[in-house]
Order: structure tokens, then sequence, then C-alpha cells
């Protein structure tokens, strides 16, 4: 039996692609991975039978106290110059449910969901089981024109930013232009972080910034990607008290709380965490411009970004995204995402994560497709 909602949600095109690939690769073959949603980082020694009996036990279903202050603080002293207090904070089992929660707090039954193309590939399924409908924003829309797109039946709009999978980064001024439009018209806004630490200096514009009370805003974010602990399962989301009691009780009937061994070890080896992190990042985005001016030599087209461990690579051919990924995978042992998957004007592009794979093998992958597409 199929459960309600249920029904037109598809699976997620990444995890299983993915998983074809860990197939292969127990089959004994060498697949190049640019597929993954991660970069992998090595993480410094810890110890987590740390606080083991306190960790074995249920916590507060907003998040350990001193985790989330740790988090406003950081939030507070690297991105914004509002106040953010522990209380505008929950934790939970990572950011993906939290942008699920968001979604579901957010809509009634069949009002609009905004999504500006790409957009991260869970959304729209989200939004189904929220039963909400899912209105898309063309990629090549300017963000000074998304009003055009809100009727009266539009509740929330979602943006990633930094945006996976282009790479992309909106402006400030664009980001001060959406949160008028959403206020003016009651709007929700959800803006989803997970990437914030993948950008070069003072490229990087918070949500936290766009109102100090957090009206009609929700900010999500994650250990997942910034610090490279995707296995560890927490994310927050950061918003008014209200919206984060609204958040709290949803999550207390879903999740109940975050591993509360995860949280503790978070606590205590947070700026170790932060700063491991930071260290991988730097080499990734050095990694990122090396490849920007190898494909800008050997004119492979893609949309322009600075942020994230992913490229959205234009396909100079008929075939679709999808029929092109799989030709990939299965004549060339080579994964990447179809565009396809990030919204329907976007079909004419893979996503290239460079997050796992050396220079070398992620160039040679890079010349094969541009050879194919010819």
């Amino acid at each position: 039996m199929l459960i309600k909602n249920s029904e037109n949600v598809i699976e997620a095109g990444s995890i299983s692609i993915n998983e074809k690939v860990d197939k292969l690769k127990n089959e004994g073959k060498d697949v190049i991975v640019l597929s993954l949603g991660e970069a992998f980082f090595k993480i410094p020694s810890i110890d987590l039978n740390y606080n083991l009996v306190k960790g074995a036990h249920y916590s507060d279903s907003q998040g350990l106290l001193e985790l989330r202050e740790l988090i406003a603080n950081y939030y507070q002293n690297t991105f914004s110059k509002n106040k953010i207090e522990a209380d505008n904070l929950i934790i939970s089992a990572g950011s993906k449910i939290l942008s699920y929660l968001s979604i579901l707090i957010s809509v009634e039954n069949e009002s609009e969901v905004l999504l500006h193309e790409p957009y991260w590939l869970s959304y729209p399924e989200q939004i189904k089981l929220s039963s909400g409908r899912v209105k898309k924003i063309p990629y090549w829309e300017d963000p000074k024109d998304f009003k055009k797109f809100f009727t009266n039946n539009t509740k929330v709009l979602i943006i990633n930013n930094p945006n996976n999978p282009a790479g992309s980064i909106y402006k400030k001024e664009d980001l001060n232009n959406i949160y008028e439009i959403c206020v003016e018209r009651d709007v929700q806004l959800i803006i989803d972080e997970a990437y914030s630490e993948f950008c070069e200096p003072d490229s990087f514009y918070s949500a936290v910034n766009l109102d100090k009370s957090f009206k009609n805003l929700i900010i999500l974010n994650s250990f997942s990607k910034n610090i490279g602990l995707s296995g560890w399962r927490i994310g927050f989301a950061i918003s008014n008290h209200k919206t984060i009691n609204n958040l709290k009780i949803v999550n207390q009937h879903l999740i109940t709380c975050a591993p509360t061994i995860l949280q503790s070890c978070c606590v205590k080896y947070f700026d170790l965490l932060i700063n491991n992190g930071k260290n991988h990042i730097n080499e990734i985005l050095f990694k990122r411009k090396e490849l920007e001016k190898f494909m800008d030599n050997n004119n492979i087209k893609y949309i322009s970004g600075s942020a994230t461990f992913y490229f959205f690579v234009e396909l100079k051919s008929n075939i679709s995204s999808f029929d092109f990924s799989n030709m990939l995978l299965n004549n060339y042992s080579i994964a990447v995402v179809p565009g396809g998957f990030y919204g329907k004007s976007t079909n004419k592009f893979l996503r290239v994560s460079i997050g796992s794979e050396s220079l070398e093998r992620i160039k040679k992958a890079l010349i094969i497709i541009r050879d194919l597409m010819v």
C-alpha cells in the first residue's frame, strides 16, 4: 500500500547513483566518482567515549544548550552583526529533516512553494510530502524578477545559498530584495546555507543579516558539509522563537533528538572540528580554481560560481542529462548527477563534484565528457 502523499515522490537521484557506484566498486570496477554530495576530510582524533553515560540517553529535543550556544556565537561572530541567542536555534538529525519540518509547518494543503532552479533535489519531494505544490523559477531568471512568480497561494520560497549544484552565491542586494517581497506578501523564506564555509573571503552574505527578528525567515545549516561529518547527522535551524518552538514540537514527534553522544562530542571538540574543516575547505577552493582554469582552457562551459565543491557543467548535446549520465557510468565508469534532477530548465547540465577525487582523475573525466559532447 502506498502512503498518502508518497505516490508521486521519486527517489533521491544522487543517492541512487551513488548506490550504483558502490555496487560497481564491489564488483571490482574503478569508477571516477564525481557524484558524491560530500568532500572527504581527514577527521582529527576524537574520543567518542566522551560523556558516554549521558550520551546514551535522550537529550533536549531542541538540542543541547551548550551546542546551541556555541553555534549561535560562531554564526554571530562569523556571519552576522546581529545578536543570535541559543533560543533562536534548534538542532536535529541533519539539516535535511529540518528542511522537511520547515516546509511542513509553513504550507497548507496545495499551497505553493517557489523553488529557484537549480534547487537541491530533495526540496520538491519534501514539498509533496507536506501536501504543498511545487512552482519552479527557471535558472536564468534574475532574483529581481522573482516577484512575478508569486501568487496569492504562495506560502514559501526556498533558496539554496551557496547553491548546490551550481556553486553560485546570491548577492546581498538580491537577498534583501527577495526578503522584502516575502515579508510584504507574508511568505516564509527558507534559506539553506549548508555550504556557508565553502566560499572565498567576504563573498558570502548570510541570511542572518536580513532581519534580527528573523520574521518570515528560517535558516538551515549543518555539520555535514562544512565540517565533513555527514554521517553524524547534526543539523540546525535558526529562526524566531515561535517558529523554533513549532519546529521543536514536530521534531519531538518525528526525531526526539539528534544523537546525544555526537552532540556532546561536538561541544567538546567544536573549535578543533571547525578549524579542521576550514583547512580542508581552503584546499578544495584551491582545487576549484585549478579546475576552473582547466575547463576554461578546454572549452568546457559551466554556470559561473565560486563556492561549494560542485560545478554545473553545460551539455552541448541533444541528449538529456539522464541519458548522458547513464552512458558515462555504464560505458566509461564516470559517475555524475544529471542536471534534470535539479529542475526542468537545467536538464542540459551535469553536476560534477570535486570533493572525493584527485585533480588528475577529475581532469580525465572532464575531457571524456567534453569529447562525448562533440
